[in-house]
């Protein structure tokens, strides 16, 4: 499905709530979306993965991630369930993903951006999935 400007702008909005700590009003707008579905899928799956992964339920948030395909996101999407993937496995007893399945996300990553900041925070994060922090 192709992402419209005005989808973009009701992420953008989503985002901006979640960074200035709006929980409340996040939480609100994002019910709306999935009750109205007044986006497309992946909209609400890219907001609803975002919001998860900053409330630490990555097991969510990765699931949600995944069903968020081919938006102008994707780079931020991979590193994200990259991410996921790291912080599920910081637990030894529920390991589930190998470090070749956490890079070959962040590998993803870095081939959807070309801008040269998004691809040293990528590294970075590719690092400490690596290495620990």
């Amino acid at each position: 499905m192709d992402i419209k400007q005005g989808d973009n702008e009701v992420f953008i909005e989503f985002v901006s709530l979640l960074r200035n700590n709006d929980w409340q009003q996040a939480e609100k707008m994002l019910n709306n979306l999935v009750t109205e579905k007044s986006q497309p899928e992946e909209i609400i799956n890219l907001s609803s993965g975002i919001y998860h992964f900053l409330k630490n339920d990555y097991f969510q948030a990765y699931k949600k991630l995944q069903k968020a395909k081919n938006t102008e996101f994707d780079s931020i999407r991979y590193l994200l369930i990259g991410d996921c993937m790291a912080e599920m496995n910081s637990d030894p007893i529920s390991k589930n993903f190998s470090f070749k399945e956490i890079a070959h996300q962040y590998q993803l990553a870095l081939d959807q951006t070309h801008n040269k900041n998004m691809k040293e925070i990528i590294k970075i994060h590719l690092k400490y999935a690596r290495y620990g922090g």
